[in-house]
Protein backbone atom coordinates (compact mmCIF):
# COMPACT_ATOMS: atom_id res chain seq x y z
CA UNK A 1 0.00 0.00 0.00
CA UNK A 2 1.53 3.12 -0.70
CA UNK A 3 2.07 5.54 2.01
CA UNK A 4 -0.09 8.52 0.92
CA UNK A 5 -3.17 6.13 1.10
CA UNK A 6 -2.09 4.46 4.12
CA UNK A 7 -1.24 8.35 5.95
CA UNK A 8 -4.88 9.36 4.55
CA UNK A 9 -6.56 5.98 5.80
CA UNK A 10 -4.61 6.19 9.63
CA UNK A 11 -5.41 9.72 10.22
CA UNK A 12 -9.34 9.68 9.00
CA UNK A 13 -9.52 6.96 11.46
CA UNK A 14 -7.83 8.62 13.77
CA UNK A 15 -9.92 11.78 13.28
CA UNK A 16 -12.99 9.65 13.35
CA UNK A 17 -12.57 8.44 17.02
CA UNK A 18 -11.45 11.54 18.20
CA UNK A 19 -14.57 13.03 17.24
CA UNK A 20 -16.78 10.33 18.00
CA UNK A 21 -15.23 10.20 21.60
CA UNK A 22 -15.01 13.79 22.45
CA UNK A 23 -18.90 14.18 21.75
CA UNK A 24 -19.14 11.14 23.19
CA UNK A 25 -18.20 13.08 26.39
CA UNK A 26 -19.47 16.29 25.68
CA UNK A 27 -22.87 15.34 25.26
CA UNK A 28 -22.67 12.35 27.88
CA UNK A 29 -21.07 14.91 30.69
CA UNK A 30 -21.55 12.72 34.02
CA UNK A 31 -23.83 10.25 33.24
CA UNK A 32 -20.49 8.51 31.18
CA UNK A 33 -20.60 6.45 34.51
CA UNK A 34 -23.98 4.88 33.59
CA UNK A 35 -22.65 4.22 30.46
CA UNK A 36 -19.44 2.19 31.56
CA UNK A 37 -22.06 0.36 33.49
CA UNK A 38 -24.46 -0.88 31.37
CA UNK A 39 -21.38 -1.79 28.54
CA UNK A 40 -19.17 -3.15 30.93
CA UNK A 41 -21.68 -6.77 31.32
CA UNK A 42 -21.20 -6.66 27.03
CA UNK A 43 -17.33 -6.26 26.58
CA UNK A 44 -16.25 -9.84 27.09
CA UNK A 45 -18.80 -11.33 24.79
CA UNK A 46 -18.37 -9.00 22.36
CA UNK A 47 -14.34 -9.22 22.11
CA UNK A 48 -14.71 -13.16 22.23
CA UNK A 49 -17.03 -13.12 19.43
CA UNK A 50 -14.59 -11.00 17.55
CA UNK A 51 -11.40 -13.33 18.55
CA UNK A 52 -13.61 -16.46 17.23
CA UNK A 53 -14.51 -14.46 14.19
CA UNK A 54 -11.27 -13.19 13.19
CA UNK A 55 -9.48 -16.95 13.80
CA UNK A 56 -12.11 -18.28 11.60
CA UNK A 57 -11.56 -15.69 8.81
CA UNK A 58 -7.53 -16.07 9.32
CA UNK A 59 -8.31 -20.11 8.88
CA UNK A 60 -10.45 -19.66 5.87
CA UNK A 61 -7.87 -16.97 4.52
CA UNK A 62 -4.81 -19.67 4.56
CA UNK A 63 -6.67 -22.61 3.91
CA UNK A 64 -7.79 -21.39 0.68
CA UNK A 65 -4.34 -19.99 -0.21
CA UNK A 66 -2.98 -23.55 0.57
CA UNK A 67 -5.27 -24.81 -1.66
CA UNK A 68 -4.38 -22.14 -4.59
CA UNK A 69 -0.83 -23.43 -4.34
CA UNK A 70 -1.42 -27.06 -4.12
CA UNK A 71 -3.42 -27.14 -7.04
CA UNK A 72 -1.32 -24.74 -8.98
CA UNK A 73 1.26 -26.88 -8.30
CA UNK A 74 -0.12 -30.29 -9.47
CA UNK A 75 -0.70 -28.10 -12.48
CA UNK A 76 3.11 -27.80 -13.02
CA UNK A 77 3.63 -31.15 -13.23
Amino acid sequence: MPYCLFALFAYAGGLLWTITFVSLGYFLGEKWHNVYMYSHRYIIPVVLVSIVVLGIAIYWKTSEEKQYETSSTKRDV
